[in-house]
């Protein structure tokens, strides 16, 4: 990938090519460590590294600002609500629960439908749920599907209907959330 980096780079940029096709003639960008690997080449800087430390710098002050509108009254306010209620229950709330119930309620808090977008499914089942008409997704899978944006087992992100990455311990090494 680093000897065809600027070949890469010309395509994408001179063809404009639809994200499909690039990640047809690129396969290898369907792999996370690619995927960074792509954005170090780019900007020189740790993509996991420097996404995890911005997040955590603004984590306290985004849940600040999340559960004043939970007080509030209106439909994003009771998304919100639902949320810190059940963040608020969590038995072990370390670095990766916090991020996680930040990263779900910014949608709701730009007033964004997530009900496509964010998906939970129970890790005994025998197959996914349909994502047909999702043209980007997150499914968390986990034992518990009500804790499982929490605690997942895997997350798996779609694009356009095209499953790019499985990736266990999603909340830990958040770089496929960027695609």
């Amino acid at each position: 990938m680093q000897s065809t980096f600027a070949l890469r780079r010309k395509e994408i940029i001179s063809d404009d090519l639809p994200v499909a096709d690039i990640l047809e003639r690129w396969p290898a960008l369907k792999m996370e460590s690619q995927i960074c690997a792509e954005f170090h080449r780019i900007t020189n800087i740790n993509l996991k590294n420097h996404f995890f430390a911005v997040l955590d710098q603004h984590t306290p002050h985004l849940q600040s600002i999340f559960r004043k509108k939970a007080s509030r009254t209106g439909k994003a306010s009771d998304v919100l609500g639902q949320l810190f209620t059940t963040y608020d229950l969590q038995e072990q709330v370390d670095v990766h629960v916090r991020r996680a119930v930040v990263l779900q309620a910014l949608p709701a808090y730009l007033h964004e439908d997530t009900s496509s977008f964010l998906r939970t499914c129970d890790d005994g089942q025998s197959r996914e749920p349909d994502v047909v008409d999702t043209p980007l997704g997150l499914l968390a899978v986990g034992a518990d599907p009500q804790n499982a944006m929490f605690h997942p087992v895997k997350i798996l992100l779609y694009l356009r209907v095209t499953r790019l990455l499985t990736y266990p311990h999603w909340l830990m090494d958040l770089s496929c959330y960027l695609h």
